[in-house]
């Protein structure tokens, strides 16, 4: 069996893109998504040039993964494990970036792996009738900036 599909793109080709959080004076929160390539040219700047009152709560790197329902999967999101509408395990996990890769960490503890656990899990659930997309297994069910 190949995890060709696992990640969707090769990571050295992924589209390298940040998802910023921030917070205006009466609590809203406005999310913008800028391309590498914008922010190289000014896009963050242009874009709080016209707001007053307003702070940067987080800066999260997108991983180059898409959950289940196609949405994209940035650092920091919360995920659960699912087959179909069924929850393959009951701990959400946080998405991290260490040591210079993505992985998860089971939340509201230390322990952290790489993706390679979720592909080892998806390689388990081909091997009992399900697909070798991982993507079709991890849903983002909120972040740890906004569902605080």
């Amino acid at each position: 069996m190949s995890n060709s599909n696992v990640v969707g793109i090769p990571f050295n080709s992924r589209e390298i893109k940040f998802k910023y959080i921030f917070k205006t004076y009466d609590g809203r929160f406005i999310v913008k998504i800028f391309t590498l390539k914008e922010l190289e040219y000014g896009g963050l700047q242009n874009f709080l040039s016209g707001l007053n009152d307003i702070i940067i709560v987080a800066k999260r790197q997108y991983t180059g993964l898409k959950d289940k329902t196609g949405k994209e999967i940035y650092e920091g999101d919360t995920l659960k494990m699912y087959a179909g509408r069924k929850e393959l395990l009951k701990n959400k996990f946080k998405v991290v970036f260490i040591n210079g890769a993505f992985g998860f960490q089971i939340l509201n503890s230390n322990l952290y792996s790489d993706f390679s656990s979720f592909i080892k899990y998806s390689d388990d659930c081909y091997n009992n009738g399900y697909d070798d997309d991982i993507s079709n297994y991890i849903k983002v069910i909120g972040n740890v900036f906004e569902n605080a």
